[in-house]
């Protein structure tokens, strides 16, 4: 076989630029990719049958899963509160099903003004709450706005045990 000139001045140059390339591309690697990385060392033999196992839920930690969850059990009329902070009024977020709020027709969205003749306007959240929990049988009396603030009513609602 006859060694062309061309040939083989084509594969010195191809030879070339691909050692150039190597070179500008080490000289270009950032220093955590181009440092000298020790491997990790191999597990000795057997480990992996002394290894302990991990537990797989977080019941065995003694944290109950959600399925596990104990019903809180509360005094009150059955309603959800937050104050909205473009407002400062205190809304009604959530009704409980079958509790004496949702009896009396209260929904998602009213306007809670008055609790006890007490105005809500500026009163903090714990109080709130616990103006509207109390004693089962005991009697809350509540003063409502409607969403669009064009209906107002005065509920009184009879505490009970509620399970949540």
């Amino acid at each position: 076989m006859k060694a062309r000139p061309g040939l083989i001045l084509l594969l010195a140059l191809a030879f070339g630029v691909a050692a150039a390339l190597v070179g500008l591309l080490v000289r270009n690697t950032p220093s955590f990719l181009a440092a000298d990385i020790e491997p990790i060392p191999a597990p000795p033999p057997g480990a992996a049958e002394r290894a302990v196992p991990r537990p797989r839920s977080k019941a065995v930690l003694g944290r109950p899963e959600p399925a596990q969850r104990v019903p809180e059990e509360v005094v009150g009329i059955g309603v959800a509160i937050a104050v909205y902070p473009q407002d400062g009024a205190l809304h009604i977020m959530q009704v409980i099903p079958n509790s004496p709020a949702a009896q009396a027709g209260l929904e998602k969205g009213w306007i809670v003004g008055r609790i006890d003749e007490q105005s809500t306007t500026g009163m903090p959240m714990r109080e709130c709450v616990e103006r509207l929990r109390g004693v089962v049988g005991s009697k809350v009396r509540l003063e409502l706005t409607s969403p669009d603030l064009e209906r107002t009513n005065v509920v009184e609602l009879t505490r009970q045990r509620l399970q949540l």
